[in-house]
């Protein structure tokens, strides 16, 4: 009765990290070697997968940020893949970053604590150093959220907005707070003001926030911005100079673009089919849809402006 007790509380224990490695059970997925010390801050497992009626490799592994002086609340979980084909050998590699502060997954698992040895010297225990920490950091995924929210002041940011990156909270010691900057703040409109943000929607639907300064340019953020934006552009196509060296050496047609119409491609340009300039070529029946195959403008510039959703 005990081995058959031993047994399952094994064999269980197998599933359960064969599916935290995995993400399945499938019947050709099974564990190598479990979770485990690989160095001073990380912990690894590996083991292979079945996805799709395939196996590989893959070791996934959880380490704690900072070099010879690690963060306190800063991790990197990371799947390493080797797939091997007939004649045929790749590698894949995902990773996911994350800062620890209340109310996140593996905050209490993880909180460094002071222990003292048999000196009654104290000394600092990271949460590497608890096997409790690496068990619950391994369960999350490998990638970096593309959003998250602004805790207490009921805000989500995505990636691309100017706030994302603003209201990121840093990476250091252990908080039990968290300390929004006062960019952040004033970027969400938690300060009173709120502020005013401008987008462009492409040829092909996507929707972009502009940003200003140093870093001029445009960045995708989820289409629902664009809709309920007050100051949203669009984009047009345009010729490239007809005195481009492709074009005067090598007798290449002259290159199109697409670009916005608020600054004349300083904030978005993208190279397009030359066909999508050529006003012969465009039919007027296709005119309004928003896929680069059939062009919605023809290449002449509109006047630029902003309109309101």
């Amino acid at each position: 009765m005990l081995f058959l007790m031993v047994t399952f509380l094994l064999s269980t224990w197998t599933y359960a990290t064969t599916e935290i490695l995995c993400g399945n059970t499938n019947p050709s997925s099974s564990l190598m070697t479990k979770l485990a010390k690989s160095g001073k801050y990380e912990w690894c497992m590996s083991g292979v997968c079945e996805e799709n009626s395939k196996t590989f490799e893959r070791t996934k592994c959880v380490k704690q940020l900072g070099g010879d002086q690690p963060h306190e609340n800063s991790f990197l979980v990371s799947h390493k893949e080797t797939h091997r084909e007939p004649n045929s050998l790749s590698m894949k590699s995902y990773a996911g970053f994350f800062r620890l502060y209340p109310g996140d997954s593996c905050f209490e698992e993880c909180r460094p604590e002071k222990k003292k040895n048999f000196l009654g010297i104290s000394k600092q225990k990271l949460g590497m150093d608890k096997e409790a920490c690496a068990q619950c950091m391994i369960k999350l995924p490998p990638q970096t959220p593309e959003s998250y929210e602004v805790v207490g002041h009921g805000v989500t940011v995505h990636k691309g907005q100017q706030c994302f990156n603003l209201c990121r909270l840093p990476e250091g010691p252990y908080l039990d707070h968290r300390p929004y900057s006062t960019e952040c703040l004033n970027c969400i409109g938690a300060q009173g003001v709120k502020p005013i943000f401008e987008y462009l929607v492409n040829k092909a639907g996507e929707c972009f926030e502009l940003r200003d300064g140093r870093y001029q340019g445009a960045s995708k953020v989820p289409e629902s911005f664009c809709k309920k934006g007050s100051f949203v552009y669009s984009t047009y196509y345009k010729k490239g100079s007809k005195f481009a060296m492709s074009t005067l050496l090598f007798g290449e047609p002259q290159k199109c673009y697409e670009v916005d119409d608020k600054s004349d491609g300083e904030y978005y340009t993208k190279q397009v089919k030359v066909s999508f300039c050529d006003d012969e070529t465009i039919d007027n029946s296709q005119r309004g849809t928003n896929k680069d195959s059939t062009p919605s403008l023809n290449s002449s510039r509109p006047a630029s402006r902003a309109r309101s959703n």
